[in-house]
């Protein structure tokens, strides 16, 4: 996202956004603030549309509504904006191309010249036809050295373009991939990630898990702390999640309080271990209140594991660990289960 609001315009906005995230019992989160940046600010009039109508009608604005608008008008805006910079890199390169081959069009008239003149002076010792010659071929080379130089100048002038585009390119990257409240990959980010890991799996052999991780009852966690201390508590799992897995692992926020663990190169059992000690991490530490000192109860997390299965989807997959992720809750929650297909492989396995 990129505001051009001036630093008075700014603070006036900050002024009105936060008395109204709090009116609304809204967190104040990058996600919620941005959206009721833009609606404030009239700056997306499909964001107050949507706003309007639901104050209207008497609903409240939820945090999930927040999400759902955040990732509808305003998240989809960077894909718009990747492909109003993919439009311009591609008329930057027709440029490019028509500029060479008009200054190769005129580099190969130029060659044919000289050739023409060449002939032309054969025995010739008039000085009218040598000096029509020579103001012939001056004209050609000017015209030539005219054609070099807009090449050239449309070059150095697309360089600095393509600069600035690659900044702003890596900027978009970088916003789209990445969730805002965590810093971890989102589920975008992910897709990318997941289909490289699997399309490496070329045996039955070779081995790639995922962890659905979902904090236990995070509603109560809201409805007794408020959002605030909930964004907490979510950045705690997610900084804990990060410290528990490899370089090569993926860490994302799948959404609202679940986490997605990609374990490539991981059998079943190592992806068992790493699941247990998320568990565990997770289950010993305390979050206190800054402000009151107080302890906020337990924060548990219930944790399924599947592992990629040769020929199947992403989807189905991802399926298969939330479906054991499910039966960890079922079970009492603040556990680990690993999909049915997998507990056979690994008794096996230690057979």
């Amino acid at each position: 996202m990129h505001y051009s609001d001036s630093n008075s315009q700014n603070n006036e906005l900050l002024r009105l956004v936060l008395p109204f995230l709090a009116k609304h019992k809204l967190p104040a989160n990058p996600i919620a603030y941005n959206v009721c940046y833009e609606y404030i600010s009239h700056s997306n009039k499909a964001v107050r549309n949507a706003i309007d109508a639901k104050l209207e009608n008497g609903q409240e604005l939820t945090n999930e509504f927040m999400i759902a608008l955040f990732e509808k008008y305003i998240s989809s805006r960077d894909e718009l904006n990747l492909r109003r910079i993919n439009d311009k890199i591609k008329s930057i390169i027709n440029n490019l191309a028509n500029a060479t081959t008009s200054a190769d069009h005129e580099a190969t008239r130029f060659i044919q010249s000289l050739i023409h003149y060449s002939d032309s002076l054969g025995g010739k010792h008039d000085e009218f036809a040598i000096e029509k010659i020579v103001k012939s071929l001056l004209s050609d080379t000017h015209s030539m050295q005219t054609a070099t130089s807009h090449m050239q100048a449309q070059l150095d002038e697309h360089k600095n373009e393509i600069n600035i585009l690659r900044a702003q390119l890596d900027q978009l990257r970088e916003e789209i991939l990445i969730d805002a409240l965590t810093g971890l990959s989102n589920r975008k980010g992910l897709e990318q990630k997941i289909e490289k890991a699997l399309s490496k799996q070329k045996t039955s052999t070779d081995s790639c898990c995922v962890l659905m991780i979902d904090i236990d009852h995070f509603k109560n966690i809201n409805d007794t702390y408020g959002h605030l201390i909930g964004d907490k508590v979510i950045r705690f799992v997610a900084d804990t999640l990060k410290k528990q897995v490899r370089g090569n692992d993926t860490v994302t926020r799948f959404g609202g309080d679940e986490f997605l663990v990609l374990l490539p190169n991981t059998s079943v059992s190592g992806a068992l271990s790493v699941a247990e000690n998320i568990r565990s991490a997770i289950e010993k530490t305390r979050i206190k209140r800054l402000e009151t000192g107080e302890f906020i109860g337990h924060i548990t997390v219930s944790i399924g594991g599947a592992r990629y299965l040769l020929g199947e989807s992403v989807n189905e997959l991802i399926s298969r660990a939330d479906a054991a992720l499910y039966k960890s809750k079922h079970r009492g929650r603040n556990r680990v289960t690993i999909d049915e297909c997998d507990v056979i492989a690994l008794k096996t396995t230690r057979a």
